[in-house]
């Protein structure tokens, strides 16, 4: 069975937040399709997100995705919708 894709609720300063999805066992967090962060919560601060061993270091647009990772037979969900950009400033 597919895991439900998360859905962004909001972003506040550097945080985004996104609904729980049910039996995830992880989150993927992607930011601009390259840094990337992985965490069990449903919220992430962009200043954890990594790519190669670095962290977002320029301001500007950031586009952000969220992907749930399954276990125990749930298969992982799809990337969730970008519906929007975010300034970010580091």
């Amino acid at each position: 069975m597919k895991l439900s894709t998360p859905v962004i609720e909001k972003v506040e300063y550097d945080t985004v937040y996104w609904n729980s999805v049910a039996n995830a066992d992880y989150y993927t967090v992607c930011v601009n399709d390259n840094y990337e962060c992985t965490l069990r919560g449903t919220s992430c601060s962009l200043a954890d997100v990594k790519w190669n061993g670095n962290t977002i270091s320029q301001y500007g647009i950031v586009k952000i995705t969220v992907q749930a990772v399954g276990h125990d037979g749930y298969e992982t969900s799809e990337m969730s919708v970008v519906n929007d950009t975010y300034f970010y400033v580091p």
